[in-house]
């Protein structure tokens, strides 16, 4: 169980340490992630419990696609104006997303490769706070890479 908890730990490293290889492409690879996670979020929140109530059919899509332009104009916004105007709010937005991104990614190689969260206590809930607490680690190391790309200071 400690091998599969290693080899975790190093895939997510491993792609999020991916994700910064060129600081010009890093820019547009977070953006698109934050954009997918967030977009992805929005979408489903919204095609489950609003769009049905004021369209069906096929017109529920088109309103998908309305709220995504909506939530990629608000997102560009929140980060320019964010980053000049708003350093402290910018610094907790970045690492709600930073976030956000690793445990996307650490349950998704937790679920390909094991088919659940890493079982390290035997105890369901103190095994799940680990898990978080591993999330945290792993967040803030993208977290200050992210400070990096951004050009943004602590």
């Amino acid at each position: 169980m400690i091998v599969w908890l290693f080899v975790l730990l190093l895939l997510t490293l491993f792609f999020i340490r991916m994700m910064f290889l060129t600081f010009n492409f890093s820019v547009r690879l977070i953006s698109v992630i934050d954009f997918i996670l967030l977009g992805g979020l929005a979408v489903y929140y919204g095609h489950t419990n609003w769009f049905p109530y004021i369209a069906n059919g096929n017109a529920v899509y088109f309103w998908d696609i309305v709220l995504l332009i909506i939530v990629l104009i608000s997102y560009r916004t929140i980060i320019k104006i964010g980053s000049t105007k708003f350093p402290r709010l910018s610094l907790i937005f970045h690492y709600v997303m930073a976030w956000g991104g690793t445990a996307l990614i650490y349950v998704l190689i937790s679920a390909i490769a094991l088919g659940h969260l890493p079982r390290l206590l035997n105890f369901e809930i103190l095994n799940v706070v680990v898990n978080i607490i591993l999330i945290s680690l792993l967040a803030w190391v993208l977290y200050t890479m992210r400070l990096k790309v951004f050009h943004l200071k602590i």
